[in-house]
């Protein structure tokens, strides 16, 4: 007997947070990341998401990260980022928003469904990161979990690259 294979793509991470956002009638759910990263210091950290991140993200976890842009919006106002990258098993094109310490995500008409703040404090060994993201309460357990292990990764990833980047652009 043939084997069934599905055709229809699985949602993508934005399809999965504009569901969950419509869903949660405004209640959320937080995703604490807490992890140490070796090699990394705070100022690193702070400049790479500033400063350094748009013209290097392929630098970053390039298995999971492909783009990052900067748009203006046509009528005006702060940019937007749009953030191309897999949350396996996830494809996602997040529209996003600056925020002091992270970002927003936003809905196709601007309206913040979540957003992400990450605060790095020195350690002996670099550096200690907590990352809060702020989901709709619908989220999928799955989608959490898959974003749990991103962020894990792609933070595990930037002592692959970064102390070397940051001191060759800022000379420290």
């Amino acid at each position: 007997m043939a084997k069934k294979v599905s055709l229809t793509p699985p949602p993508t991470g934005n399809e999965v947070l504009l569901k969950a956002f419509e869903e949660s009638a405004g209640k959320t759910v937080d995703l604490v990341v807490d992890q140490e990263v070796a090699g990394v210091t705070p100022e690193m950290f702070n400049w790479w998401m500033t400063i350094g991140i748009a013209p290097h993200y392929r630098l970053w976890w390039p298995e999971m990260h492909f783009a990052v842009e900067m748009v203006m919006p046509s009528g005006g106002g702060n940019p937007l980022v749009i953030i191309k990258e897999m949350i396996k098993p996830y494809y996602t094109e997040f529209r996003c928003g600056l925020i002091p310490g992270g970002i927003s995500f936003l809905t196709p008409d601007d309206k913040k469904m979540g957003q992400l703040i990450h605060t790095p404090t020195a350690s002996p060994k670099g550096m200690k990161l907590r990352s809060v993201f702020t989901f709709p309460a619908t989220m999928p357990k799955s989608f959490l979990d898959a974003m749990y292990t991103h962020c894990k990764g792609e933070m595990q990833d930037l002592p692959r690259f970064l102390p070397e980047l940051h001191k060759e652009k800022t000379g420290k």
